[in-house]
């Protein structure tokens, strides 16, 4: 077991620069399948006469550029980028592994850096630019983008968090689910882009989540009426156990995991009342179940993919539900949700001149906190690694393509490779 010391309070008054100015000059870094799924924002910023420069290191990635956006191939054509007057803004796109280096290289030309999600696979650097002297200028000027984080229904969760802590009492148990029914074999063109893993891939965005859970939410009221506060003011999370296995069909390699199961055990130290001159400190601890993977159904008979976080209470019996696929809720009062996009597109769109109509509507919108810090990536990445590295005494087995998760989980929990106590009593998938 490893625990993770985090000081919640510090971390949710992270104090995040962003451009005080209209957007004119704009670079990105990398131009591969993420450019596809990002189009709309190019396209709105060349409709905004901003200059948009795209480099990449493969020449036939830039092939699809839209018309008004300048090219470079890199490093053949760095010097005529390098000779761009001073960008208002860096995007970094490229592969994960070479994410802070391509910002620490490209930084210095540029008034803000935003880096695509994972901020990158090299744990040891991410903890020393996140800490070290002589950095400062860089961390107040980058900052993280995970669309998971900007989905409107996440935002949506946020703002309610605080009022069913006050109802329902504190958490008891969350899972967060981020499973694809299809393998790597079926997405052959994407195993370059998947070969860091499922961990990386995919749980840096639910370990994101969990931790902007406790710091955006950091407060509520003791009692409907009371004005008295209980406040989250630090605590740990500690990893119980790590289970990675492999698609059968995955043409990954024998080492590289399809799907993982991460046991974790929240303890959070809390403040009463919040802010008076002799508060009472004390302890809570609850459960979060992360499990992600490729090549898995939901239960049997449910082939299809699960985006989901669950949220369960101390009251007995109440939870609450959050789809992040469909960007729906159940058990939740919430009816300003954008259903038009995803997170990807949208917090991009907020800082441009001129957003349009549609990015502006629902929760997620500009009063909300668009981007995630280096300070609070790197406790992402730390827990992010130490599941990477955990190590399981007989190896990675394998199972059979779609194999449904619901049974896998009732498995591991059968055999205490994720606590039975805890997780052995799991509905059926289907109901989240």
């Amino acid at each position: 077991m490893i625990k993770f010391a985090i000081d919640f309070k510090n971390l949710s008054l992270d104090h995040i620069q962003w451009p005080d100015k209209p957007l004119e000059r704009v670079a990105v870094i990398g131009h591969g399948a993420l450019a596809e799924r990002q189009k709309p924002t190019y396209v709105h910023w060349v409709n905004q006469d901003i200059a948009v420069h795209c480099a990449d290191v493969d020449r036939t990635q830039l092939d699809d550029c839209i018309n008004g956006i300048q090219k470079y191939v890199i490093p053949n054509d760095e010097d005529k980028l390098l000779c761009v007057p001073h960008f208002d803004l860096l995007c970094i796109n490229n592969v994960p592994d070479l994410h802070l280096m391509t910002a620490l290289h490209y930084g210095t030309y540029a008034d803000r850096i935003i880096i695509q999600k994972p901020q990158d696979l090299n744990y040891p650097l991410i903890q020393r630019i996140a800490t070290a002297s002589g950095f400062e200028r860089f961390r107040r000027k980058t900052v993280i983008h995970d669309h998971y984080r900007n989905k409107s229904v996440y935002a949506a969760l946020l703002t309610q968090i605080p009022e069913l802590l006050q109802r329902y009492g504190k958490f008891k148990r969350i899972m967060f689910f981020l499973t694809e029914s299809k393998s790597v074999s079926d997405e052959p063109q994407r195993a370059q882009s998947l070969n860091c893993g499922m961990i990386q891939d995919l749980a840096v965005h639910l370990i994101d989540l969990m931790l902007e859970l406790l710091i955006s939410a950091s407060e509520w009221s003791f009692n409907p009426g009371d004005d008295r506060l209980n406040r989250r003011i630090g605590g740990d999370v500690e990893m119980i156990n790590c289970v990675k296995r492999v698609d059968q069909t995955s043409i990954l390699g024998d080492e590289v995991e399809t799907f993982a199961a991460m046991d974790l055990q929240v303890t959070e130290k809390i403040e009463f009342p919040a802010g008076s001159t002799n508060p009472t400190h004390y302890q809570h601890r609850f459960n979060v179940l992360v499990a992600v993977g490729k090549g898995l159904a939901v239960e049997q008979g449910a082939v299809r993919d699960l985006k989901s976080i669950v949220i369960e209470f101390e009251r007995e019996g109440f939870y609450v539900v959050v789809d992040l696929a469909t960007l729906n809720a159940r058990h939740l009062s919430i009816d300003d949700i954008n259903h038009l996009h995803g997170g990807m597109n949208r917090p991009l769109m907020l800082i441009s001149p001129n957003p349009p109509e549609h990015a502006l509507r629902g929760a997620g919108g500009t009063n909300f906190r668009l981007w995630q810090s280096l300070s609070l990536g790197q406790h992402v990445a730390a827990i992010a690694s130490c599941a990477k590295e955990w190590e399981q005494p007989n190896g990675m087995p394998a199972y059979p393509y779609q194999r449904p998760l619901g049974d896998l989980i009732r498995e591991l929990a059968s055999k205490n490779q994720i606590r039975q106590t805890v997780w052995g009593d799991l509905p059926p998938l289907t109901s989240f």
